[in-house]
C-alpha cells in the first residue's frame, strides 16, 4: 500500500519539482509566462509578471515581451520600465524590440517623438529580417510626410509598387499608389492608372480610396461613368465620415449635376454637414451650376462650393489651383471659416512641401479656437501625429475630450487610442476600448479591424465586454473584407461562412482565398474540389506561394485519374511552372510524355534561388492501367518552398537597403 502511494505520489512530486526549478530559471520564468499568455481569456498581467522576472536576469525575448507589455499597457502600464526593457533587447538585435522602439518613436510613447531615429530604427529591422514588410509601411509613410534628407516621395511609390508586385494584400499598397498616380505625388498623373489601383484598395475597405473611386465613377475620370457604381463608394465613404464624399453627395444633387439626379438622401448629408460645423452651404443661393459660377464672383457660400467641386472634380474638370484660388478668396477676403478649413484640409491631403503644410495647420488652429466644431479632432489628429508641429498629446486629449464628436467618428476612434496607450491621459482601457466601439457604431470602419485585431490583446481585468461576433456582423453594410473573413474564420458551422470568404476573396483579400480553397478541397465533391484548385491558383498568382504545394497536390489529386496507361508503360506525368522574381506567370497543365523525353528542370527566370520546384519523377515501371498518379512525386519541399516565399517578400526590403546604401555613397 505503502509502495503504491509512492507510485502516485511520484509524477506529481516530480512536476512540482520541474515547476520550482523553473522558478528559479529565467528561461523557465519565460516559459510559465508563455504558458499564461496562451489561456484563453486574456492574463496579461500574470504573463507579464514572469516576464518581468526572466527580464531581470537579461533575457532577451523577455526583455522583449515585458518591454511590449508594459509600454503597451497590456496590463499594468510602465512605460519607462518597457522602454528601458525593449533598449537593451535591441542593443541585442532582437528584431521585435527594434520595431517596437521604432513605433515608440513614431508616437512620442515613453520618449520623445523621433521620425528620423524612427526611421533609423525601422531600417535597422529590415537589415535583421527583409521579409518585415511592417517596417517597409513605416518608411514609405517618413519619406512621404518628412523633410529632407528622408522625404522623397519617388523612393516611397517605389517601395508601394514593390509591395504591391510581391501580392500585398493588405489596401496601403493599392491606395498609396493610387494616390500617387491621382495627385502626382513621385510620378507623373495618371488618371486610369490612378483609378485602377484605388478601386482595388476600396474593394479591400480603404476609406480614402472608396471617396476617390467614387468621384471617379460619377465624372468619368479614368473609368466610363457609372452613377449606380459612384453612389455605391460614395456612400460607403460618407457612412465612415469621410467630408469629401458628405459634400459630393450633398451638392451634387442641390446643383442638380448630372449623375445625381436620381439620388434622393442629399439632405441627410446637408444635416451631417451642419453637426460638423459647416454653414456654406444653407446660405448657398444658387440652385444649379450655371447660376453657381455666377454667383461664385461675389459669394463666399458660392466661391467655396465652386472651389469644392473644382478640387473634387465634381461637375467640372478637376483643377488643384482652382480650387485653392476660390477658397482663398472666400477665407481672405470673404472671412469664410468654412472656405478656410476646406482649403487646410484639401491641402494637408496633397502631402504639399512643408511651409504649406504649417500654414494649413495654422488655418485650422485658428477655425478651432473660433468654435469650428470639424476642425478641431482635425487639428487634434495633426498635433497628435507631429506633422510640422511640436507632437502634443495633451493637447490633443484636451480638445477631443471636450468636443462633440457625434458626428466625428474619427476623433471618437483617436480619443480611444489616446486612452488605451495613456497618450496625454492616464491609461484606462475600459475608457478606451468604450470610444473606440462608439465610433464602430457610428459607422467608422477602422473601428471594427482595430477592436477585432486587438481586444484579446488587453487584460481580462482591463476590458468591457464586447461580443466581437455580433460586433463583426454589425459592420456587414459596410462591405469590409476583412472583418468578413474574421466573421467566416470565427463562425465555420454557419451556413453563410462560404458566401463570407467567396466576397472577400472577390475583393482581393488572399488570405480569403486560402481558406476557402482550404474548405472546398476537403470535399468528397470533385466539382468542389476544381474550385479548390481555382482559389489556390488566384492566391499563389497574386503572390501566395506558400499555398503552392497545396495547389500541385490538389491537382495532382483531381487530374491525375484522367490520365490511363498501358501497363508495363514508360510514360510520365510532366508539369510545368515558370517563375519570374518570385512570382507565377505560366503554368502548363499536366500532360503524359515519354520519359525518356522528360527534363526534370523548374525555371526561376530573374531569381537567385537554384532550387528545383517541381519534379515529376517515375517511381513505379509497373502502373496499372487508370491507377491514381498520386505515385508520382511533385518534389515541392517545405525547405524549397520556404526559401522562395522568403526571397519574394524580402526583394522590396533589399531593394530599398541597396537604394539607401548608395544614397549614403552619395552623400
Amino acid at each position: 500500500m505503502r509502495l503504491l502511494k509512492f507510485l502516485l505520489f511520484l509524477p506529481l512530486a516530480i512536476i512540482l519539482l520541474i515547476a520550482a526549478v523553473a522558478m528559479f530559471s529565467p528561461d523557465g520564468n519565460y516559459q510559465i509566462g508563455v504558458f499564461i499568455d496562451a489561456i484563453p481569456g486574456g492574463w496579461r498581467g500574470l504573463a507579464n509578471y514572469w516576464y518581468d522576472r526572466a527580464a531581470r536576469t537579461g533575457h532577451v525575448e523577455a526583455m522583449t515581451r515585458s518591454g511590449i507589455y508594459y509600454l503597451f499597457g497590456f496590463g499594468p502600464q510602465d512605460k519607462e520600465k518597457g522602454i528601458a526593457y525593449l533598449r537593451r533587447a535591441a542593443a541585442k538585435d532582437n528584431m521585435q524590440a527594434t520595431a517596437a522602439l521604432s513605433t515608440a518613436c513614431e508616437w512620442g510613447l515613453g520618449r520623445e517623438q523621433d521620425y528620423s531615429e524612427s526611421y533609423r530604427l525601422s531600417s535597422k529591422v529590415l537589415e535583421l529580417d527583409p521579409t518585415a514588410t511592417r517596417s517597409l509601411y513605416r518608411i514609405a509613410y517618413f519619406k512621404t510626410i518628412c523633410f529632407a534628407p528622408i522625404r522623397d516621395q519617388k523612393g516611397a511609390f517605389e517601395i508601394y509598387q514593390n509591395l504591391f508586385k510581391e501580392g500585398d494584400q493588405e489596401d496601403l499598397p493599392s491606395e498609396s499608389l493610387g494616390v500617387a498616380y491621382y495627385f502626382g505625388n513621385g510620378v507623373e498623373p495618371d488618371g486610369k492608372k490612378a483609378f485602377s489601383f484605388l478601386e482595388k484598395a476600396a474593394r479591400l475597405g480603404s476609406i480614402q480610396a472608396r471617396a476617390l473611386t467614387g468621384l471617379n465613377y460619377m465624372s468619368g475620370a479614368g473609368v466610363e461613368k457609372n452613377a449606380s457604381a459612384g453612389f455605391k463608394w460614395l456612400e460607403l465613404a460618407a457612412r465612415c465620415g469621410d467630408l469629401d464624399s458628405q459634400l459630393a453627395l450633398y451638392l451634387g444633387p442641390h446643383l442638380k449635376l448630372s449623375g445625381f439626379e436620381s439620388y434622393r438622401d442629399s439632405e441627410k448629408w446637408g444635416e451631417v454637414l451642419s453637426k460638423r460645423g459647416f454653414t456654406f452651404h444653407r446660405e448657398l443661393k444658387s440652385s444649379d451650376l450655371k447660376s453657381l459660377i455666377v454667383d461664385a464672383k461675389t459669394n463666399a457660400g458660392a466661391q467655396t462650393t465652386y472651389g469644392i467641386m473644382s478640387g473634387l472634380g465634381l461637375g467640372v474638370a478637376r483643377d488643384e489651383k482652382l480650387a485653392e484660388k476660390y477658397l482663398l478668396t472666400a477665407y481672405r477676403d470673404q472671412g469664410s471659416v468654412d472656405a478656410g478649413v476646406l482649403l487646410a484640409n484639401f491641402g494637408l491631403r496633397k502631402s504639399p512641401p512643408g511651409e504649406e503644410m504649417k500654414e494649413s495647420i495654422a488655418v485650422l488652429r485658428s477655425a478651432y479656437e473660433d468654435g469650428h466644431r470639424f476642425a478641431g479632432p482635425l487639428y487634434a489628429s495633426y498635433v497628435a501625429s507631429g506633422f510640422h508641429t511640436r507632437q502634443n498629446w495633451i493637447e490633443c486629449f484636451s480638445i477631443l475630450n471636450k468636443a462633440d464628436l457625434s458626428s466625428e467618428p474619427a476623433g471618437r476612434f483617436l480619443l480611444g487610442q489616446c486612452y488605451l496607450a495613456g497618450l496625454g491621459v492616464d491609461q484606462d482601457v475600459k475608457k478606451g476600448l468604450g470610444e473606440v466601439l462608439a465610433a464602430a457604431k457610428a459607422g467608422y470602419s477602422p473601428s471594427f479591424r482595430f477592436l477585432i485585431d486587438n481586444y484579446d490583446f488587453y487584460d481580462r481585468d482591463q476590458r468591457i465586454d464586447i461580443n466581437l461576433t455580433d460586433l463583426a456582423e454589425s459592420a456587414s453594410g459596410l462591405e469590409l473584407p476583412r472583418v468578413k473573413y474574421w466573421l467566416a474564420r470565427r463562425t465555420p458551422t454557419d451556413k453563410d461562412y462560404r458566401k463570407l470568404l467567396e466576397e472577400s476573396m472577390e475583393a482581393g483579400l488572399l488570405d480569403a482565398a486560402c481558406a476557402l480553397g482550404d474548405s472546398y478541397a476537403v470535399s468528397p465533391r470533385e466539382s468542389e474540389r476544381m474550385e479548390a484548385i481555382e482559389c489556390y491558383r488566384r492566391a499563389v498568382e497574386a503572390g501566395r506561394l506558400d499555398r503552392l504545394a497545396d495547389l500541385e497536390r490538389l491537382r495532382l489529386s483531381v487530374f491525375g485519374m484522367q490520365f490511363s496507361r498501358p501497363t508495363q508503360s514508360k510514360q510520365i506525368m510532366r508539369t510545368t511552372r515558370k517563375l519570374s522574381k518570385g512570382q507565377l506567370i505560366e503554368s502548363d497543365c499536366y500532360e503524359v510524355v515519354d520519359s525518356e523525353d522528360y527534363i526534370g528542370d523548374s525555371y526561376l527566370d530573374g531569381s537567385p534561388l537554384s532550387v528545383e520546384i517541381l519534379k515529376a519523377m517515375h517511381t513505379d515501371s509497373e502502373i496499372d492501367k487508370g491507377e491514381a498518379i498520386a505515385t508520382y512525386n511533385l518534389g515541392i519541399t517545405v525547405d524549397s518552398q520556404k526559401e522562395l516565399v522568403e526571397e519574394s517578400q524580402s526583394r522590396a526590403a533589399s531593394l530599398f537597403l541597396e537604394s539607401e546604401k548608395k544614397s549614403r555613397e552619395l552623400r
